[in-house]
């Protein structure tokens, strides 16, 4: 995968090996349990967690949302529903509803999302299907303007 990325990829022992030094850190599972530790991560780390949309279930555990001094949500009424993330320790009084955001604001330049490079940031992604029909239109429409692709018949 090196030769083929052009990058470098390597294997490792366990999750929080790979977390430890890692800028950016993805969590894409359908878990009940967090897989991801609050404590391996790295100053300035930013967290995408767009799996385990369920009120039950977690990929993070709280260390991980406690750290983040920037936590941010596709859509907030949806978290409120789905996001077991935020919502575990949020009815903990770990975290509260006032420091959630919403991508759209970050987007928009309402609101800053990284106050310096030494925070943690967290996205909790719980899918809104109509942002994925979006940016599918908007990706085809660039395909088709750049001439790039293969169109199929479905």
């Amino acid at each position: 995968m090196s030769a083929l990325l052009k990058v470098d990829v390597r294997s490792v022992d366990s999750a929080e090996e790979a977390v430890r030094e890692a800028e950016t850190v993805v969590t894409a599972t359908s878990t009940r349990e967090p897989v991801l530790r609050g404590d391996w991560l790295a100053p300035g780390a930013h967290i995408n967690a767009i799996g385990a949309n369920r009120a039950q279930a977690r990929e993070l555990d709280d260390d991980a949302v406690i750290r983040s001094a920037f936590v941010c949500v596709d859509s907030i009424e949806q978290a409120r529903m789905e996001a077991g993330d935020l919502i575990s320790p949020i009815e903990r009084g770990l975290l509260s509803w006032a420091r959630v955001r919403e991508l759209g604001e970050v987007v928009a330049g309402k609101v800053v999302g990284r106050a310096n490079h030494h925070d943690v940031t967290l996205f909790k992604s719980v899918g809104i299907a109509l942002e994925d029909v979006a940016v599918g239109a908007w990706v085809y429409e660039r395909a088709r303007e750049h001439k790039v692709g293969k169109e199929v018949s479905l």
